[in-house]
């Protein structure tokens, strides 16, 4: 990115004693460029070592997307590899330890000009790994602080190698950042034009699908109309923008504003805008053609409408300030024409659990209305699938006749049929069986929470004791966090499966647990089970390791190749530990156990007696362990 840097004419008249400013390389300096200027730590990281990744495939022409590791609770650590131009060893010596160096200042093509984001990795650790593949060579670096708390660049290995160019940059994460890691991964991937190749798929769905509900999209902006923040995207970056930024009669709507590179200026932490005069004069000249393009847009896509209940439901989804002269076929959509006689409305509200019905004499033109055919008995169903909403999401079912659908402006492929809603089973208290509302947990835990049970037929009284959690909507509720989603409960029965055995899951909706036939049943939530159980096999101690796993499975590799016994007898250990999330399941369902520190001690003994693996690259050291072998004896 061209930085926009105005030389100045000085002249000095006299002799004066003069001397340049400098800047002093010691710990606070570095700690300030690599780890203050961030507040955002996590997402930096994200956000600055993928730009640069983005920045590689300009360079080199590449249009396919780089690779994310995004950390998981079995392998802790984060890194991304692109396939653009590689680095030299010159560039690597000079990219990684001089800030303020950058390769990209001559350019608007690319995201970076600053000099810092290949340090970001500071922020959150103590060292990182970078690995570069260039003309037919792979050197793997080391970055980190010495014992003056000072960055340090050490080149380690140096192979042949017939990969594609490229780097990679690998940090370690802790386990119990796991989570917040990969929420900020989507807050940043979601303003990529090209998403990444993740190793977790539901946070490429999310960010993929993030701006799905904005309904009007150019190349200026995409939008909803409603009320929200707006964010300015510029080189896969997007900045917030509070309405306190920005005096404009647009400031407090849900807006993304698409930037070219060097249009707007920023903080040096690249965590949000710097307002100088050009950046504020760049948004609010976006948002003043903000309202002639939406309603242009807007128009376009109603006479694309197929009929006129979809160009009335894309109208009525807009904002008034841009809708008030739309048509379609020469029809004014302002007002939902009438019916000639009343159709019946079964609906919910914010303030009531309890489904109501009316007359209505108008249609309905949102997502949150069904017709269906009007049919006399099916009450009970209506209301049962009006239930299966939240109902502060303020769902309507209208029950509409042939003669209704001129008015509405729909044809018969929009009208459901009742008898495919499903039947309401009542329990009388023998024998009863459900065949709607029983589910067998999959195994899966996915984004759609419906992919991950199947539904089952069972006799609630058939005596045999089911292990459920409750179900609204396929989510998990109510339950205590280490079983309240499908993703925790198969963390959870990978943790006590060796001391319980396999568990089969129910899914019960919330509304059947509230029958009698139910409440007869022989059932139990599963984290009751999950104590009753553990509490005859949990054992006394558990020996809980807290280090880094890829240098542990390093220290197991080199233990029949060295000869310290520390080694083996840390083999031994590591094989036989109990893992982090035991720990905390058994805290949690209130069973009391000590944790063993022993495997911890010795795996510090290691590295306190063998200081190479303060500096080592632990994957290519795992690629050379006869050497690394030499080194530690």
């Amino acid at each position: 990115m061209i930085l926009n840097e105005t030389k100045k004419n000085v002249v000095v008249s006299g002799e004066f004693e003069q001397t340049q400013f400098k800047l002093k390389a010691d710990p606070k300096a570095f700690n300030i460029l690599s780890d203050k200027i961030y507040t955002n730590k996590f997402k930096a990281v994200i956000r600055e070592i993928s730009t640069n990744a983005y920045d590689a495939h300009v360079a080199a022409g590449n249009d396919e997307s780089f690779d994310v590791h995004l950390p998981t609770s079995l392998e802790p650590w984060f890194s991304v590899r692109d396939y653009g131009t590689g680095l030299s060893h010159k560039d690597c010596m000079e990219i990684y330890t001089t800030y303020f160096h950058s390769t990209k200042t001559d350019s608007n093509d690319y995201v970076g000009a600053l000099g810092l984001g290949s340090k970001s990795p500071y922020a959150i650790a103590d060292s990182f790994v970078v690995t570069s593949w260039f003309n037919g060579e792979k050197r793997v670096y080391s970055a980190y602080k010495d014992e003056n708390d000072c960055p340090q660049f050490a080149l380690l290995t140096t192979d042949n190698s017939d990969e594609p160019n490229g780097v990679e940059v690998s940090v370690a994460v802790s386990t119990d950042q796991v989570y917040e890691f990969t929420q900020e991964a989507v807050n940043v991937y979601k303003f990529f034009d090209n998403i990444p190749n993740i190793n977790i798929r539901e946070v490429a769905d999310r960010a993929s699908s993030a701006f799905d509900h904005f309904n009007i999209r150019t190349n200026d902006f995409a939008t909803s109309t409603k009320w929200g923040r707006i964010n300015c995207v510029m080189g896969n970056v997007g900045y917030s923008v509070s309405y306190k930024d920005i005096q404009h009669p647009f400031n407090d709507m849900e807006l993304n504003l698409y930037f070219n590179i060097g249009e707007l200026s920023f903080t040096p932490g690249r965590e949000s805008l710097s307002f100088d005069k050009k950046t504020k004069e760049a948004v609010i000249a976006k948002l003043d053609l903000l309202k002639e393009k939406v309603v242009e847009v807007v128009q376009q896509q109603i006479n694309d409408c197929k009929n006129y209940y979809e160009a009335k439901c894309l109208y009525d989804s807009i904002n008034r300030k841009f809708k008030d002269d739309c048509t379609y076929n020469g029809q004014v959509l302002k007002f939902a024409p009438e019916f000639k006689n009343a159709a019946k409305c079964y609906y919910t509200e914010g303030y009531s659990t309890t489904s109501k019905n009316m007359d209505v004499t108008h249609g309905y033109y949102d997502d949150k209305t069904e017709y269906y055919w009007n049919k006399k008995g099916y009450t009970g169903r209506i209301r049962q699938h009006l239930k299966s909403f939240n109902y502060r999401d303020n769902r309507r079912v209208i029950l509409v006749e042939a003669e209704h659908l001129a008015d509405i402006g729909i044809d018969s492929s929009y009208v459901k049929n009742l008898e495919d809603l499903p039947k309401v089973e009542y329990s009388y208290g023998v024998g009863t069986v459900n065949t709607c509302k029983i589910y067998t947990w999959n195994g899966r835990y996915t984004y759609n929470a419906s992919d991950c049970w199947n539904e089952t037929e069972v006799d609630l009284n058939d005596g045999e004791e089911r292990v459920y959690v409750e179900i609204n909507r396929y989510k998990v509720t109510g339950h205590k966090w280490f079983v309240n989603d499908t993703y925790q409960i198969t963390k959870t029965l990978e943790s006590v499966n060796q001391y319980i055995g396999n568990v089969k899951v129910y899914g019960v909706k919330s509304v059947l647990l509230k029958s009698k036939g139910f409440q007869n049943g022989n059932w139990i939530r599963l984290e009751d089970y999950l104590k009753r159980e553990m509490m005859k096999v949990a054992p006394k101690t558990v020996s809980n390791f807290t280090g880094v796993k890829q240098m542990a499975d390093l220290f197991c590799d080199l233990a029949d190749k060295v000869t310290d016994e520390k080694f083996a007898d840390f083999r031994n250990l590591y094989k036989a530990r109990d893992n982090y999330s035991l720990v905390k399941i058994l805290q949690d369902l209130g069973i009391e156990v000590s944790e063993s520190d022993e495997i911890n001690n010795l795996y510090q003994k290691i590295l306190d007696n063998h200081q190479i693996f303060d500096i080592i690259n632990v994957s290519a050291a795992c690629c050379n362990l006869d050497k690394v072998a030499k080194y530690v004896q």
